[in-house]
């Protein structure tokens, strides 16, 4: 063989280098174009995990699901198990830590897993208010906000005066610039649950927004008040 045509052929290193890095190309090619669709998808572990909690979450058995969510295997904990939880904390006025998960699940752009997750759930359920009432918690999430407030209508055709749904009705009302229709909803989940704190937040910051000063400092002040954190929020 020609040694010319020897020198100018890559070597079998050089070749397995291009190789490689071609690799790598097409791998991040395709983590790009379909990177959108598995956003939205449920690993199976947190799938199997969500679905123990279901019959405690239908239930509105608050503090057993939270006590079984720390249960959940690090390695399946992600959207839906944090906003599961997250909803639990909130309705045991545990409310920093409902924050910080509601947080962490925006931050981690879990928003799509969740909206997935409980159009599932509603389906299976159709009847039950949690399951509406979770639907309306991700379209709000969403910013879908006239969808979200028919699945909290929804909800309190099923269970009415339930004072979650009051409650987020009125975040989506006063999102919609619904004012009036907000403070009706929070007073209505004040009046059927006097002790949720954050019924009480949400209306200290309707009065903020809406200047109604005097009223401010005693919403929030009635919101520490039923909160169960050790520091305040």
């Amino acid at each position: 063989m020609d040694p010319r045509r020897l020198e100018s052929q890559p070597s079998q290193k050089s070749r397995s280098t291009s190789k490689l890095i071609a690799a790598i190309l097409s791998l991040i090619w395709m983590m790009a174009a379909w990177g959108p669709c598995f956003a939205g998808q449920i690993g199976q572990p947190e799938a199997d995990s969500a679905r123990r909690l279901i019959p405690l979450l239908l239930n509105t058995r608050w503090k057993e699901l939270a006590e079984e969510a720390t249960r959940v295997p690090s390695d399946s904990y992600s959207g839906v198990i944090s906003l599961i939880k997250a909803h639990a904390y909130l309705a045991l006025n545990r409310n920093n830590e409902s924050c910080e998960l509601f947080a962490s699940a925006a931050w981690q752009n879990y928003h799509d897993r969740w909206d997935e997750w409980t159009k599932r759930l509603l389906g299976d359920h159709q009847d039950n208010a949690v399951a509406w009432y979770l639907r309306g918690d991700a379209l709000a999430r969403l910013k879908r906000w006239k969808e979200a407030e028919k699945a909290f209508d929804e909800a309190l055709k099923i269970k009415p005066g339930w004072y979650l749904a009051l409650n987020a009705r009125g975040v989506v009302r006063h999102a919609q610039g619904d004012i009036y229709g907000a403070e009706e909803d929070f007073e209505a989940a004040i009046g059927a649950k006097p002790d949720f704190a954050d019924a009480y937040a949400s209306l200290g910051t309707l009065n903020y927004c809406t200047h109604t000063a005097d009223h401010i400092k005693s919403r929030f002040e009635q919101a520490q008040q039923h909160s169960q954190d050790k520091d305040k929020f």
